[in-house]
């Protein structure tokens, strides 16, 4: 760690020192950089993800959880059929 700089605290490294990538226990300016990068890398990707024909529809988080009976709703095209199906698992 450089002389003098033990104390920036959060400001010497708001990432845990994960992107000092020239080791000297601070991450500076140019680091901080890379890391605001990636994370809008990741951002865009996801986004992009959100709105691909890839994306999970949104019955599909807002359902009971039937993974008790086995049941998952990636398994099932529509959220009626899902239910059905649980509804079955239910009454045995």
């Amino acid at each position: 760690m450089a002389k003098g700089r033990q104390n920036d605290g959060f400001w010497g490294n708001p990432f845990g020192g994960f992107f000092d990538c020239n080791g000297d226990g601070l991450e500076d300016l140019e680091e901080l950089w890379i890391a605001e990068q990636i994370f809008e890398d990741i951002e865009r990707e996801e986004s992009a993800r959100r709105h691909s024909s890839e994306w999970t529809p949104d019955w599909r988080v807002d359902v009971e959880d039937g993974s008790a009976y086995g049941l998952f709703p990636e398994d099932y095209s529509t959220q009626e059929a899902y239910e059905d199906a649980l509804a079955d698992a239910k009454r045995g």
